[in-house]
Formats: structure tokens, C-alpha cells, sequence
């Protein structure tokens, strides 16, 4: 697994610095220190865009620890700030924040709703990706994997048109689990091993480690156990570790279907304790689509 240097501290002296450390500090999981360099440029800068922007970056950070209310409450406050100073592109940027957490919480149609009405409101390449991105994401998280390829791809050339390789990262990080779920692993496999070579090249870490979970699924699909298990728990120690509990679901999900292969009762206790654990922090953070997994598969591994 790649290493990043540590982010220069969040006291840096200007705005700009500030938002530049606290994404670094975000991407690498230190979720305090990026929601106090955000802070600091939203009291500074209240009424202004750089304010806004900090503060969406702030309903990110809460949206990330699953702090699904604090992530809407900021979210829909940069948006009316946004929306009183005229900055369209920031205003959707805003709602995409709250599109993601209807996401997380498995509300997909509402998802699509917000993000498709946001999509006429803006004209940066970058948004519009992102907007795009999570319209693929309820997609595929409804099994419509056509209509999820089509958006991915469109999310794909207007984050190029951007220039924003992190988008990129996480599109094909998206494409490689809706294309898994899709039932084709091997290409799974080889979307995620992309996604973590553009990540590696820009100090993506989040990304990077996300990708690495993307290659374990396929791998349990293709049979190659060991190299699935080695992989999940690379992924749910740094996930454990920042507090990171959807994507801990996500790994145990994982490391369960490699125990639930074995061929003995330990593999199948080994597979009961990690579905178990998966369902109590899915119920926990309130993600739908995560509990009706652990709970599938409860029953298949019974």
C-alpha cells in the first residue's frame, strides 16, 4: 500500500492553504483536523464563496463519518448561501453532498430526483461529473446497470474535461463495483486495479484504499481466496481505523464470503460473525442498503 507525507497543518496562512490541507487531511481519513482547517476558513470567510466552499467540504467530512443529520444541516446551509450569492455551480455542488447522503442511506430514487434536478442548474465540467456520479451510483444500487454504465461513462469525459483526476479515480472505483455486481468479476478486478493507479499517482489515499476493497470482492468471485482476504483486511484496518463504518460494512461483507467458502464449520461461524457485525454497524449508522445485505446473507451462509 502506497504512503502520502503527512498534510502540512491546518494553520496554514491563507484560505486557500487551508482548504488545500484539509482535503489532505480528508482523503487520509484525520477527520478532525480537516473539519478544523474548514472551520477556520468558514469563520474567516462567512459570507463569501470561500465560505461556502469550506462548509460543503465540512457536510463531506460529516458525511463521511456517517453523521447522516450534521451532513444535511451543512449541506443545505452552504446551498442557501450559495443560492444568496449567486454561485450556481457552488449551490450544486452543495446539493451533491446531499444527494450522496440519500445514497448512503439507501434513498435511492430520492438520490436520482436531487441530483438530476441539480444537473440543470450547473455548468462546470467538474459538478456536472459529480451530479452524473451518483446518478450512476443510484443506478446501479437499483440493478440498473445499462442506465449505471452510461452516466459513469458521461461523469468519466466530464471530469476529463475538467482535469480532475480524483473524479475520475472514484468513477472507476464506482464502475468496478456496480460492474461486480453485475456479475463480471474480471473486469471488476482490472477497473479497480485502474482506479488505484490513478489515485496512487495523486496521493488519492481514500481512493487508493477503496480500490483495494474493489479488488477483493471480484477476487472471492474468481476464487482466489487468499489474495481476497489479504486485501479486505488491508481495507478494514484503515477503515476501522479513521471510523470509516460504511466502508467497514463493506469489508466484512467481503471477508465473510471468504469464510463462507470454506468447506467446514469454522468457515461458516467465521462468515456468521462477520454478517453479524456488518448488520449491527449497518443498523447503527442507518444504511438501508447495507442492513438488507447483512441480512441476505445471514440467510444464505444459515
Amino acid at each position: 500500500m502506497m504512503r502520502v507525507d503527512t498534510p502540512p497543518a491546518a494553520g496554514a496562512p491563507n484560505a486557500s492553504d487551508r482548504l488545500r490541507a484539509g482535503l489532505q487531511y480528508e482523503q487520509s481519513g484525520m477527520w478532525a483536523k480537516a473539519h478544523s482547517a474548514y472551520e477556520s476558513v468558514l469563520a474567516e470567510h462567512a459570507g463569501r464563496a470561500l465560505g461556502v466552499e469550506a462548509q460543503i467540504r465540512i457536510a463531506r467530512v460529516h458525511r463521511a463519518q456517517a453523521h447522516w443529520a450534521e451532513a444535511l444541516l451543512a449541506a443545505r446551509a452552504a446551498a442557501d448561501r450559495a443560492r444568496a450569492l449567486g454561485e450556481r455551480d457552488l449551490w450544486a455542488e452543495a446539493v451533491n453532498v446531499e444527494v450522496g447522503v440519500h445514497l448512503l442511506r439507501g434513498e435511492h430514487a430520492e438520490a436520482d430526483r436531487v441530483a438530476a434536478e441539480a444537473l440543470t442548474h450547473t455548468v462546470s465540467p467538474r459538478i456536472r461529473g459529480l451530479l452524473l456520479h451518483n446518478r450512476g451510483s443510484a443506478a446501479a444500487q437499483r440493478r440498473q446497470f445499462a442506465a449505471a454504465a452510461t452516466l459513469f461513462a458521461e461523469a468519466v469525459a466530464s471530469f476529463r474535461e475538467a482535469g480532475y483526476e480524483l473524479g475520475i479515480a472514484f468513477a472507476l472505483n464506482s464502475t468496478s463495483a456496480a460492474a461486480h455486481d453485475d456479475g463480471r468479476p474480471a473486469e471488476a478486478l482490472a477497473l479497480a486495479r485502474e482506479a488505484f493507479v490513478v489515485a496512487q499517482r495523486i496521493l488519492a489515499y481514500d481512493q487508493c484504499v477503496l480500490a483495494v476493497e474493489n479488488q477483493a470482492d471480484p477476487l472471492v468471485s474468481l476464487g482466489r481466496f487468499a489474495e481476497a482476504e489479504a486485501l479486505a483486511s488491508e481495507a478494514l484496518g484503515h477503515f476501522s481505523a479513521i471510523g470509516d463504518e460504511y466502508r467497514r460494512v463493506e469489508c466484512l461483507e467481503v471477508l465473510g464470503r471468504v469464510f463462507a467458502a470454506r468447506p467446514d464449520a469454522s468457515g461458516r461461524a467465521g462468515a456468521d460473525h462477520c454478517y453479524r457485525r456488518g448488520l449491527e454497524i449497518a443498523r447503527e449508522i442507518g444504511a438501508a442498503t447495507l442492513v438488507t445485505r447483512m441480512e441476505r446473507r445471514l440467510r444464505e451462509v444459515a
